[in-house]
């Protein structure tokens, strides 16, 4: 999908569709379903579809907003190379980046009680309350609140992934987001 933004005037067709439900982001959803068919998607499940529908468009978006941000799939591949031994990749989701943001400013993630939770740890927690309708207006928030800290993203596919499943099993997603805001990134070294 980065592919498809860099043809001109699509980036500017995608953004919309954060904004407005797929069935009012025409422009945005021309190029989404181009892009399906081309990449040989299934219309055979109609509900299926729709959900996949929503999923590429809010991603797509979201990629139109920030294009040249840094990802955590981007520090993760720093990490491999300078490794000797590669320990197993963890998802390098949003709750991953909100932690990584949270330990850059030297704060530690998991604050035991809502006073002693950090403001990205609440915007998690907001986020993973959220209903479908208000899913990419706090998805926007947070991300535009990580690119504004230069703090890495999350990466596009696994987030594209989590927006599926999100449609589909809200509290699973929730709480692995949660789960990941809580572990220690591999690039960050266990030893003292």
């Amino acid at each position: 999908m980065a592919s498809l933004l860099e043809y001109g005037g699509v980036r500017s067709d995608l953004r919309p569709a954060v904004r407005k439900g797929p069935d009012q982001a025409l422009a945005a959803n021309r190029h989404i379903l181009r892009w399906a068919h081309n990449e040989g998607a299934d219309y055979a499940d109609l509900l299926n579809w729709r959900r996949v529908r929503e999923t590429l468009l809010l991603t797509a978006g979201l990629m139109a907003h920030f294009p040249k941000s840094t990802t955590l799939a981007e520090r993760w591949e720093r990490h491999r190379r300078q490794a000797s031994d590669t320990p197993r990749r963890p998802r390098l989701d949003l709750g991953l980046a909100l932690a990584e943001a949270d330990r850059k400013d030297g704060k530690t993630p998991g604050g035991s009680s809502p006073d002693k939770m950090t403001p990205r740890e609440k915007r998690l927690l907001q986020l993973c309350r959220s209903d479908r309708d208000r899913l990419p207006r706090h998805l926007f928030t947070v991300l535009s609140y990580l690119h504004g800290q230069q703090s890495p993203l999350p990466e596009w596919s696994q987030l594209a992934i989590d927006i599926e499943h999100r449609l589909r099993a809200p509290d699973a997603v929730a709480r692995r987001w949660q789960e990941s805001y809580l572990r220690r990134p591999p690039w960050r070294s266990t030893r003292a």
